[in-house]
């Protein structure tokens, strides 16, 4: 179980690492920066990021799909030898999550989202007192500590390419809590036929609804 809630932990991470706004209150040369890397998230026809990273000892790669208040995301996680994987989807009236370790397909409404583990909250890391940047001749490197709220993770580190800001790599935490993300695509353009909840794609499991 507690690779279970690693995965749920991690893939809801991954999701608001990919479309959270980063609204951090930050000295003046860093808002700029910030700024230009929320613009490679900033699209109302949807984004779709790719990424790889590193959870402790587990590999982990994801695809989120995200638009206005819909997602799906999906991500496989590979550790001590085995490979778990865990989809989660949001049409903006329900939520769904696939977990086929234990043969599940949980459906339940979004106003529920917030009271359970596989909330897709946008605001984990929406506010931190102090940030610094360092410059590099390839990359912004963006540390921000000090979160207002004790639930958001101590320490976040943002990587941007220099020439056009593009978010590269996300670190959050520390030590054992410690997560790090490569971006390795961002794609901006997403149907909304991906958002709607199929359960013929999910043959042979038990649904559940709440």
């Amino acid at each position: 179980m507690r690779s279970i809630k690693r995965i749920r932990l991690a893939l809801t991470l991954c999701l608001v690492a990919s479309v959270m706004p980063l609204r951090a209150q930050i000295p003046a040369d860093v808002k700029p920066i910030l700024d230009k890397v929320e613009e490679w998230f900033d699209d109302k026809e949807g984004i779709d990021v790719n990424m790889t990273g590193k959870v402790m000892t587990a590999k982990v790669a994801t695809r989120s799909r995200t638009k206005g208040d819909k997602a799906l995301v999906s991500m496989s996680m590979s550790m001590l030898g085995k490979t778990f994987e865990m989809q989660m989807g949001c049409d903006g009236k329900q939520t769904w999550t696939y977990n086929p370790a234990e043969g599940t397909l949980t459906i339940e409404k979004a106003d529920k989202l917030k009271k359970n583990d596989n909330s897709v909250d946008m605001k984990l890391v929406s506010e931190y007192k102090k940030a610094k940047m360092k410059t590099t001749d390839n990359a912004y490197e963006i540390t921000l500590t000090e979160p207002k709220d004790k639930e958001n993770p101590s320490k976040m580190v943002l990587t941007a390419r220099r020439s056009d800001c593009r978010p590269m790599e996300m670190t959050m935490g520390s030590g054992l809590k410690k997560l790090t993300f490569t971006i390795v695509s961002i794609k901006k353009g997403v149907p909304d036929n991906v958002f709607v909840l199929d359960t013929s794609k999910y043959p042979n499991v038990k649904i559940v609804k709440k």
